[in-house]
């Protein structure tokens, strides 16, 4: 069975560079490829929107940081499929089109999964399923630079917002959505990162029990390999 791990907090807190951090600290420890560790970013999961939805979008009057925005069913479901072997086609979302895209992305059989998004936490068949919930909070980064953070993300990233557009939404809907939902599910956690991507050493610390959590998997199936193997072989021995 995969360990999950969930990187939740506010927009522009650094949840996806830790996330990073942390595949890249498992590729390097393991001397393995990326593909035992699947990342999921959970605004794939955005669900496909209705007509009166979509024709809010032009007037910035659509919440994306709201829980309802979130296929929260299909990401339940999709994790539950993985954490019992099975294959799993991750949605990909369109940014710019506001709608999931026909191509999928499989996911089989990995060791770890990490996955990455503002209300990770907030749903309590999606916290069932994690083993690791991490909660990554930006205190050493005032709200200037936060809003700054997310200006260049939604004007040169993302969607190519004008300016007006993107601090209309972040007035109305990022931080009032972070205060209502997703800064309440920090009691959810199991570890609190303060400082972001500035705090190396809990970064390190998870990474590495992530590596232990590897290599234990590869003893296992190592041991099970060699028991199955040699089950039912006469080595010839006589007492």
């Amino acid at each position: 069975m995969p360990f999950f791990v969930a990187i939740s907090g506010g927009a522009s807190s650094g949840k996806k560079e830790v996330c990073s951090i942390i595949v890249d600290e498992l590729k390097t420890s393991t001397g393995d490829d990326s593909r035992k560790v699947a990342v999921i970013n959970m605004e794939d999961f955005y669900r496909n929107l209705t007509e009166e939805e979509a024709a809010a979008l032009p007037k910035d009057e659509y919440n994306f940081d709201h829980p309802s925005a979130i296929d929260f069913d299909l990401l339940a479901a999709g994790l539950d499929a993985i954490s019992k072997g099975e294959a799993f086609q991750l949605p990909k979302w369109d940014f710019r089109e506001h709608r999931r895209l026909e191509e999928t992305t499989l996911v089989s059989s990995p060791d770890v999964v990490i996955v990455v998004g503002t209300l990770v936490l907030f749903d309590a068949r999606v916290r069932s399923l994690l083993n690791l919930k991490v909660f990554v909070v930006r205190i050493d980064v005032d709200s200037d630079l936060r809003l700054a953070r997310q200006v260049i993300r939604d004007t040169e990233e993302r969607y190519t917002k004008p300016l007006e557009s993107v601090l209309e939404t972040y007035i109305h809907f990022v931080k009032p959505s972070f205060e209502d939902f997703i800064l309440p599910t920090k009691k959810f956690a199991d570890v609190v990162i303060p400082r972001g991507t500035n705090n190396k050493v809990a970064i390190k610390l998870m990474a590495t029990h992530l590596v232990d959590i590897l290599n234990e998997a590869r003893r296992g199936a190592v041991l099970n390999a060699t028991t199955a193997a040699l089950d039912g072989v006469s080595l010839g021995v006589q007492v």
